[in-house]
């Protein structure tokens, strides 16, 4: 039997994976898509409370129609659908995939275990499972993918329960070392024996496989590879589909194993502490000053830089240079990100009020800032006329306000209570 014990290394290493990820990629609310089997639908249903319960109202979770098998999901049909899936929920930055289980059920038989068709039958999912995540990241090169194990079912006719629980727990194994292979874009999310340890049994023999005396829950005999899922959590005319309250559970141990982490206290959060001077190391003698207005929500930035040319040697400024630029950007922001559009100024006089300047009240492009801590951010940016695009580095000036802006960001509400 597997000591369950390593279910907490794991977890702890799994975790040291997420929170580099984490310090690389701050998330605010989640847009969540769950897809896969006949457990997708209701586990997503019941992450939605959750999240809801969390505080995160502003979290979407979406669930899709039932796509059957790993290996289904990845031929042409299925991946027709997944991108159908995607291009109706754009705003996806999580996708949860339920899969595996019915490849197992269709495919083997207990006469197979430790077998080399056994072990082909585990590399064919994992295959298809690739051939998934390199379609989802060729629609959404950022998403997060997360592959899920199951629990243990109610005894089946597909073989007793510690044989079924065996070839699930090497399922679960090879999603694992899946995830490892693909890299901290790819998470591994680890439930076996969740109804066990949630529900217990109650000592009653609901079938010849569930225990004679009672095991309360949290026991610490539990989870137990022999042993079935508890009768509690599944109606008895169903062995493979949980009762509500086993998704629950198991949506629950989802939630605490994975989802918790990216919505906790160390997700950067916008404030007003980034008020600075920013700039790219590369690029000196431009860059940008950013004011961060929480009550509204908005964010200001002026962009100082130059002309995509120089001009020709004989042009003639009375102040300043020919080739410099001022252009503004103004808008929302969320979390880490604030989404604002580029403005030109023009027709203004030095120090004058004569002739007064005007601004395009169409925008004169868009600019997305993505902020990774205090210290470091991301600008996109595209303008119209030109047709200009690409991406700056945008690190601090100075140091002055860091310690203000990260205590800001564990508790982002407090820069409007302080009237900052």
């Amino acid at each position: 039997m597997r000591n369950h014990h390593g279910k907490f290394h794991r977890l702890i290493e799994r975790f040291a994976v997420l929170w580099l990820w984490l310090v690389a990629t701050p998330v605010g609310a989640l847009e969540i898509l769950v897809f896969g089997d006949s457990w997708a639908q209701p586990i997503g249903q019941s992450l939605r409370v959750i999240l809801v319960e969390q505080g995160l109202p502003s979290s979407s979770l979406h669930t899709t129609p039932r796509l059957g098998q790993a290996c289904l999901m990845a031929e042409p049909d299925g991946l027709d659908e997944i991108t159908y899936q995607m291009d109706r929920y754009p705003e996806t930055d999580t996708v949860h995939l339920s899969t595996g289980a019915n490849d197992i059920l269709n495919n083997w038989s207990p006469e197979m275990a430790g077998t080399p068709a056994e072990a082909e039958l585990l590399q064919r999912i994992a295959d298809c499972v690739d051939v998934v995540v390199d379609h989802l990241f060729s629609i959404a090169p950022g998403v997060r993918v997360v592959w899920s194990s199951y629990d243990f079912l109610r005894p089946t006719a597909y073989g007793t329960p510690a044989e079924l629980n065996t070839i699930f727990i090497k399922l679960a194994g090879v999603a694992d070392e899946f995830a490892k292979r693909r890299g901290a874009q790819v998470s591994f999310i680890d439930i076996v024996g969740t109804m066990q340890v949630t529900f217990g049994f109650d000592g009653v023999r609901h079938s010849p496989y569930d225990p004679s005396q009672p095991i309360p829950p949290g026991h610490s005999s539990l989870p137990d590879e022999s042993l079935p899922s508890p009768a509690a959590a599944f109606p008895p005319q169903d062995p493979t589909h949980p009762y509500r309250k086993g998704y629950d559970a198991m949506a629950r141990a989802q939630f605490d194993y994975f989802y918790h982490a990216l919505i906790d206290e160390q997700a950067f959060v916008i404030n007003p502490g980034l008020n600075d001077a920013w700039y790219d190391p590369e690029a000196p003698g431009q860059g940008f000053l950013t004011s961060v207005f929480p009550e509204s929500g908005q964010m200001f930035v002026a962009w100082f830089t130059f002309d995509i040319e120089r001009p020709p040697q004989d042009t003639f400024a009375q102040l300043g240079d020919p080739g410099h630029r001022w252009l503004t950007a103004q808008g929302p922001y969320s979390g880490n990100v604030a989404e604002l559009d580029i403005f030109l100024t023009h027709g203004g006089i030095f120090d004058s009020a004569d002739p007064p300047p005007s601004t395009n009240p169409e925008s004169y492009g868009s600019m997305t800032i993505e902020f990774s801590d205090c210290e470091m951010g991301l600008i996109s940016y595209g303008l119209d006329t030109p047709p200009v695009s690409g991406q700056i580095p945008k690190n601090r000036i100075a140091t002055d306000t860091i310690a203000l802006c990260e205590a800001l960001s564990a508790s982002p509400y407090s820069g409007v209570c302080a009237g900052i």
